[in-house]
């Protein structure tokens, strides 16, 4: 529960948060150690709502799931069953809403995976990753558990054998490999595979992100606890004062998953503060606002900042000046060296008619659209982050701009600043983890701005 990965997954809104959720539930009845009849359905159909509902590509976590009860602990007419009866129920309330929304027969993760398998270009084209983008993200989020996931096997194998002793029929050379005698450790060898699995197939593609590491972040505390668990059985047989090594071990992720987490929270939220200080400013100095010179709705501008904003949620719905005036306030972008595809709105109107629009303006093929750029003279507000050592063309230093256009009638003054990190100017491990007293010496940081426009401008 402490560890930062866990903090970053199950906060996140993510399809693969969700998928990440269902499968902590799936894999909690199957290792029930009852498993009775409902727990096996309770894990088929948690892994369907994880898939269909969720990601597609979650369903490869429900293999233990398929292996155990097809092969290992066979219930194969059972299995069938409930994958039918799950099958049908979640795939038929999410074709009838698709189909619904979208005017038309759709079902929402075929269209995904055709997308991510099948099609030309696939997601590559959203950026690629080297192999240690993943390596390198798996231990910052769980540290020492990282290198524990792969003793849990053997570990735990090493264990079983003293804790289950074999009756001689289930041996052969005097080892037990009769199927029955493995029938209460299948469960975590199945698990095991089942995330090597993953690793695999993900690690292996050329595009690379954080959230597609979410569903298997449950596994790797539940094997890296498996491992620790083994290894103290089995050493305390010869070294009773073991268990001082598993504490210090658990201590030790504990507060190297604190300092991770409180460094991300410190180092990098100045984003989601901004945010909450522009609603902040228009209920708190609601008598200083006048509106009646700005236009309807109100821009709220970003630039090179635009992959950082958070979500709509952190917009006020409405804002309301000192006369009573209200005014929405929408987001939109201005030019940046950034040359790919941005968001778009949703056409104004009722549903389910905006949701069977086709809208224009929109490619596969991440290539940028000119028509969703705004120019900066008919913004209200700009958040950007100021960085007066890395100034382009389309990405200027706004903090620079509030003063050399100070003696204009036409400026932007600064409301908020927040403290973010500059990565390429602080320490890697210091950026990384917070140490009290030290990384504040070896972090440096620029502001992230809030700009008002004054006088307010008119659009036509």
């Amino acid at each position: 529960m402490l560890s930062t990965g866990m903090f970053i997954a199950s906060s996140a809104f993510l399809p693969s948060s969700f998928a990440m959720t269902m499968n902590m539930y799936a894999m909690a009845a199957f290792l029930n150690e009852k498993c009775a009849s409902h727990h096996r359905f309770y894990a088929i159909i948690c892994t369907a709502i994880s898939a269909l509902i969720g990601w597609p590509f979650a369903a490869i976590l429900g293999m233990p799931v398929v292996i155990d009860m097809l092969f290992f602990r066979p219930k194969v007419k059972m299995f069938w069953y409930f994958t039918s009866l799950s099958g049908i129920f979640v795939g038929g309330i999410l074709l009838s809403f698709d189909s619904y929304y979208y005017g038309k027969r759709v079902l929402a993760p075929l269209n995904i995976v055709l997308y991510n398998v099948f099609s030309e270009h696939g997601p590559d084209i959203y950026g690629v990753e080297p192999l240690s983008y993943y390596l390198k993200n798996l231990i910052l989020n769980w540290n020492i558990a990282v290198f524990l996931i792969p003793l849990a096997v053997p570990l735990s194998v090493l264990n079983y054998f003293h804790s289950w002793k074999a009756l001689e029929q289930y041996k052969k050379w005097g080892i037990p490999l009769h199927p029955l005698y493995w029938r209460h450790y299948s469960p975590i060898f199945l698990i095991y595979i089942t995330l090597v699995a993953w690793c695999i197939i993900f690690f292996n593609q050329s595009h690379k992100e954080e959230r597609f590491l979410f569903p298997i972040y449950p596994l790797i505390a539940l094997l890296a606890a498996v491992s620790l668990d083994s290894a103290e059985r089995l050493i305390n047989r010869y070294i009773p004062s073991f268990s001082f090594v598993s504490w210090l071990t658990v201590m030790f992720f504990i507060l190297a998953s604190i300092s991770r987490t409180f460094a991300l929270h410190k180092n990098f939220s100045a984003h989601i503060e901004i945010y909450k200080s522009l609603n902040e400013h228009l209920m708190e100095h609601q008598r200083d606002l006048d509106f009646s010179l700005r236009a309807d709705p109100l821009r709220l501008c970003v630039g090179k900042e635009w992959y950082r904003f958070p979500s709509s949620f952190f917009l006020p719905e409405v804002a309301v000046d000192s006369r009573n005036i209200k005014r929405e306030i929408n987001l939109h972008f201005l030019k940046s060296e950034y040359s790919g595809a941005l968001p778009n709105y949703y056409p104004q109107g009722r549903l389910p008619f905006i949701t069977r629009r086709i809208p224009a303006g929109m490619n596969d093929m991440n290539k940028e659209e000119p028509s969703r750029y705004v120019e900066l003279d008919t913004c209200d507000y700009v958040i950007d982050l100021e960085t007066p050592d890395h100034v382009l063309p389309h990405e200027p230093n706004f903090g620079a701009m509030v003063y050399y256009f100070s003696s204009q009638s036409n400026v932007f003054r600064r409301l908020y600043a927040h403290l973010f990190l500059i990565s390429s100017k602080s320490h890697w491990f210091y950026r990384a983890f917070f140490i009290p007293y030290l990384s504040v010496r070896r972090t440096s940081f620029a502001n992230y701005t809030l700009y008002e426009r004054i006088p307010p401008t008119v659009r036509a």
